[in-house]
């Protein structure tokens, strides 16, 4: 089973330096999103994906690259779009995701494996941003795997940002009442945001290696992270996990 996953930098999903797409496991210095969903899968394979060559990485900019030979070479259909997904703003998150699924489906037939594919993307806004605009960009991720015909595709949506879940496990008083994070601000220029906070929060500047292993070594716990955003995820993600276990293809049995 291979997870292709894709984010916006290094302190999130992660970062790497190759030129190959997707990239494999062991040349992606993995960032505090991409061990949440390493440590997400792992109770379900029984092993963790980064460790066992399970994920595989694809930078936002081949992403983007390839976004637009597809283009190129077959204009997109929006008959599975709604009218809300064909805004400007939600038609990005759809194009990537479609993008994802053409890459997956394609490390499948290759890999002659199950696949499945994790796109990440903040949603950002301002602490007035309700919740609907964060639900359109998820929709419109949905209607991107769905316009492929991919039924193994997770979008991974902090609201405000990935910070916001850092910050439930890393407050004073872990895991409690994180729910309130969320109505944080998206904007780094805003008056407390959600950056400043995690800094706060670890007593020095936040980098994408040492949250990376606060996952990694269980200082947060994916299991415990209580709030809606993560909570929808997390449930999306694990039905994947266990949707791709039980596929007429197991990988368990070709890739350890």
């Amino acid at each position: 089973m291979i997870l292709l996953v894709s984010g916006e930098g290094p302190t999130d999903i992660g970062a790497t330096q190759s030129q190959q797409c997707p990239t494999p496991t062991d040349e992606v210095a993995w960032g505090p999103m991409g061990m949440m969903i390493n440590k997400l899968v792992e109770p379900i394979w029984g092993y963790e994906p980064i460790n066992g060559g399970g994920m595989m990485f694809v930078a936002k900019a081949a992403l983007l690259t390839y976004q637009r030979q597809a283009k190129a070479a077959k204009p997109r259909s929006l008959t599975l779009l709604g009218r809300g997904d064909r805004k400007q703003e939600t038609a990005y998150f759809f194009e990537n995701a479609r993008s994802l699924a053409r890459i997956a489906k394609e490390v499948a037939e290759s890999e002659q494996c199950q696949t499945g594919g994790v796109l990440f993307r903040d949603a950002d806004g301002t602490r007035s941003a309700d919740r609907s605009q964060r639900d359109a960009k998820v929709r419109s991720m949905q209607s991107g795997f769905a316009a492929e015909s991919f039924p193994n595709g997770v979008p991974m949506v902090p609201k405000p940002k990935s910070e916001a879940w850092l910050l439930c496990a890393l407050q004073e008083h872990p895991y409690q009442e994180c729910d309130r994070f969320e109505a944080l601000s998206g904007n780094d220029d805003s008056p407390n945001p959600a950056k400043d906070l995690l800094d706060e929060a670890i007593g020095s500047q936040s980098n994408a290696g040492d949250l990376a292993e606060f996952v990694a070594k269980g200082r947060v716990d994916v299991q415990q992270i209580e709030m809606p955003s993560f909570r929808e995820f997390r449930e999306r993600m694990e039905e994947v996990a266990k949707t791709m276990l039980s596929g007429p293809e197991n990988p368990g049995q070709i890739r350890p």
